[in-house]
């Protein structure tokens, strides 16, 4: 339960129902955070190694053809190691 976690937040409270039945939707796609996430690497200055590796994440999961599906999706990418 996602509950249990410091980290629970509203965005955990809303996905956790999408998690738990495999459902990716779009509520906000891959393709559209990948996007925004190109964007902010170029307002930001100096190196952002957490965005560069979730942009790392959203480029392998649209190559994966999971472009148009909810960014909740990226579970995926975890579950398959």
């Amino acid at each position: 339960m996602l509950a249990k976690n410091v980290s629970y937040s509203g965005l955990a409270r809303l996905k956790e129902t999408k998690l738990k039945t495999n459902d990716f939707t779009p509520q906000f796609s891959v393709k559209h955070m990948h996007k925004d996430m190109r964007l902010a690497v170029n307002t930001g200055e100096g190196e952002l190694p957490l965005l560069n590796t979730l942009r790392g994440c959203l480029a392998r999961a649209e190559g994966e053809g999971m472009g148009d599906d909810d960014f909740s999706a990226l579970i995926r990418l975890l579950a398959a190691k």
